[in-house]
């Protein structure tokens, strides 16, 4: 019976979050409904009546009926039974056509007319996810969203963008267009039902929102914002999940700094560990890492069999970035080197003492970084890189940031000013993609040995970066979005990585109603899907090369493309 009630509460879910299979329902009953009354009219007419009657003409009977077109043939009845089910056949008719009328021929009419975006729901969703604001970075998100199933809600002010994602995400995607400030667009979108609600605008627009659909909906209330000074003023106004884009980034950065230390000073400093927590993902006693490869790193030269991670810190590598391009499960004969950047699985309470033992790499001599792009994700990055006693000198065109130098940064002569020739960093962090471009490309030719860290805005811009001289890219948009990813539980499953959109990394918990021992084997036969670890009561088990069981309550981590994904969310 759990079974049965399980599948039905899944089916229910689906159906709710999907207007094609709605639509396929509604006229799947709707021919049932028309066998139905084909066969009633074929048995019953020749017993009320005394007249026989074949289905083909029972067949074209119910059809005029229904359609209230009415040619007469087999009237009048003699029989009030006959009458009755007449009257029942149009009345059904009527309210089935006007249903298709309002679902199907309308909105056709409508597009053809005068285009319209969408103004409501043509359903009533639940447990789904509302979106405020088209952005970039939204492409990342659904794609993480669909994968896990969940129905999605876009709302944009703007007609004409509306209209323009309406006719390229619809039906996948529910566009709703209208106000962002008026309660009518809020209800229109289901915020009521809501399970999670996201907002990608300025931030005192979303303080606004924020407030007015707090007492509306149970869902979670999410807001994406680029000025951290106002993280606490938006928490007030009653976001349950603040992330601050350039927060994030600024970490990731900082890491690269962080390997270059002394040990001894990082164990007296809460730093390392603030920037580990904020560049990976703890869930339960599972820690989701990446580590990058720096020059000169105590790594670089032995294979991953000779780090041995497994057996001394309880963490596996399942992928590898270089230069932008994945390696998926590499073997224990492959060769770190500089520039490569580990993802990796394992023990969260042995995260800090692996990077402590096998990747810092001291430097004897005072560091030095050149910061290009003195906003605010300058700013968080230069106070982190002070704290770790790292000099750092600062260039921006805008002369009331008070940099260092003031200059366009992809500048030759700004750049020597700046130090470029002896500097040991440059991070390129404007907004500005060919900005971020052509300084990377200009300090790999001043300086060949200085370690580039380029910031990409659009995912586009990630392998420019790399052919233009960066040893480390941030993709924004794939960093909001996991960051993002993981914070959304649906259906017992989260997002905790999406390469490229090729390949995801997923936590799924086993339901722990459920009676059935699984296995590992069986799992990835069945879906194709890779099982990296799972987390058993806190101990942590890597099952690759062994035959594993998942027992109810058990969490776990899959890695695979979007349909294994989406199979293994099915088969548990």
């Amino acid at each position: 019976m759990t079974d049965l009630r399980r599948l039905y509460l899944r089916f229910k879910t689906r159906l709710s979050h999907s207007y094609q299979m709605q639509i396929i329902l509604y006229m799947t009953m709707f021919l049932l409904v028309i066998l139905f009354y084909i066969l009633i009219f074929w048995y019953y007419y020749p017993r009320f009546e005394g007249k026989e009657v074949s289905l083909m003409k029972s067949t074209l009977f119910v059809a005029e009926t229904i359609t209230t077109v009415g040619y007469g043939e087999f009237v009048p009845f003699q029989t009030d039974q006959m009458a009755f089910i007449a009257i029942l056949i149009m009345v059904s008719g009527i309210i089935a056509f006007f249903g298709m009328i309002n679902i199907l021929i309308t909105p056709m009419i409508q597009s053809r007319i005068q285009p319209v975006p969408p103004m409501r729901l043509p359903y009533p969703p639940v447990d789904h996810v509302i979106i405020f604001g088209y952005s970039r970075v939204i492409h990342e998100v659904l794609d993480n969203l669909k994968v896990i199933g969940t129905s999605i809600v876009l709302i944009e002010n703007d007609k004409e963008k509306a209209l323009a994602l309406t006719a390229s995400m619809a039906p996948e995607i529910q566009i709703i267009w209208g106000d962002y400030h008026e309660e009518k667009t809020w209800q229109a979108a289901g915020i009521t039902n809501a399970g999670y609600v996201m907002l990608f605008l300025e931030e005192r627009l979303s303080a606004r929102i924020t407030l007015g659909i707090k007492p509306l909906t149970k869902g979670e209330i999410i807001v994406v914002i680029t000025d951290n000074s106002l993280e606490k003023y938006l928490k007030i106004c009653g976001a349950d999940q603040v992330v601050s884009a350039k927060d994030i980034l600024g970490a990731i950065t900082a890491l690269h700094a962080l390997l270059n230390i002394d040990p001894e000073i990082l164990a007296d400093s809460d730093l390392m560990q603030d920037v580990l927590t904020k560049t990976s993902t703890a869930l339960g006693s599972c820690q989701i890492a990446r580590i990058p490869v720096i020059r000169k790193s105590r790594a670089i030269g032995k294979t991953i069999g000779e780090l041995n991670l497994s057996e001394l810190y309880q963490f596996s590598i399942y992928a590898v970035i270089d230069k932008g391009s994945p390696i998926l499960f590499p073997d224990d004969t492959f060769v770190i080197r500089e520039s490569i950047v580990l993802f990796m699985i394992g023990n969260n309470e042995n995260l800090f003492r692996m990077v402590q033992d096998q990747f810092i790499t001291p430097h004897q001599s005072q560091m030095t970084a050149i910061i290009a792009g003195y906003g605010d994700m300058g700013v968080m990055i230069g106070r982190d890189l002070n704290k770790l006693g790292i000099l750092s000198l600062t260039i921006d065109a805008d002369k009331s940031r008070n940099p260092t130098v003031v200059g366009a940064a992809e500048r030759e002569d700004v750049l020597i000013e700046a130090g470029i020739q002896d500097a040991h960093f440059l991070l390129v962090v404007t907004n500005d993609d060919d900005i971020n471009l052509f300084t990377t490309l200009m300090a790999r030719e001043l300086n060949p040995y200085i370690t580039i860290f380029s910031r990409a805005n659009d995912s586009g811009s990630v392998q420019w970066m790399y052919k233009a001289g960066a040893n480390y890219v941030i993709n924004v948009p794939s960093i909001i979005a996991q960051a993002l990813g993981r914070l959304i539980l649906y259906d017992s499953s989260q997002v905790l990585l999406n390469m490229r959109g090729e390949h995801l990394l997923i936590v799924r918990y086993y339901d722990i109603n459920q009676t059935d021992i699984l296995f590992t084997s069986d799992l990835h036969t069945e879906t194709g899907a890779v099982i990296l670890a799972i987390d058993h009561n806190g101990e942590i088990i890597f099952p690759r090369n062994m035959n594993s069981r998942i027992i109810p309550g058990d969490a776990v981590y899959a890695f695979g493309t979007p349909d294994q994904i989406r199979r293994i969310i099915s088969y548990l």
